[in-house]
């Protein structure tokens, strides 16, 4: 932990992985972090405290991105190793696995029943987290990444950004 204004650190802990550490999120309402790794590593820290509290085991390669649902007892991650997963925030307990392409990102709806994942084959997925039924395939280029998809706040739009330089608004219904 650093003080933003003088640049001093005050606090600091380490993450062991076997490459960098690619997303790290906040937990909502306590003082703790989700990482993300390159060789899929993916735990939880007590930032106060210095020390880390849960592993979360699936991943095998690296976990892209992170995002709590609002009240912070759902961590949803995607990773390069053709699966997103939702897991229990506080146990680190898998509560389901989705299968398909490189996951690069995955967001939750507004209502946290449906997610949206970004993928190198240049779509976006549409999820059903309840049952893992994919509800619609957004075709955004013809073969560049998605590197991130996220819903709109009244969960009727989602954009999507690859690496072909463009961000695109698509209106959903299901």
């Amino acid at each position: 932990i650093w003080q933003a204004d003088s640049g001093k650190e005050l606090h600091s802990f380490q993450v062991v992985s076997k490459g960098w550490t690619y997303h790290a999120v906040f937990k909502p309402g306590v003082g703790r972090i989700a990482v993300g790794a390159h060789d899929g590593l993916l735990e939880m820290w007590d930032v106060p405290a210095g020390k880390k509290r849960t592993d979360f085991s699936g991943h095998n390669r690296a976990v892209n991105t992170l995002q709590f649902n609002r009240q912070g007892n759902r961590l949803l991650s995607a990773a390069i190793d053709k699966t997103a997963r939702l897991w229990n925030a506080d146990s680190g307990a898998l509560i389901r696995a989705f299968g398909g392409p490189q996951f690069d990102s995955a967001a939750f709806s507004p209502d946290e029943k449906i997610m949206i994942s970004g993928n190198d084959n240049g779509r976006a997925i549409i999820w059903e987290i309840s049952s893992g039924k994919q509800l619609m395939v957004i075709k955004h280029s013809s073969g560049d990444r998605v590197r991130s998809a996220a819903f709109s706040p009244d969960g009727k739009k989602v954009v999507t950004a690859g690496e072909d330089g463009v961000a695109k608004i698509w209106e959903v219904r299901f």
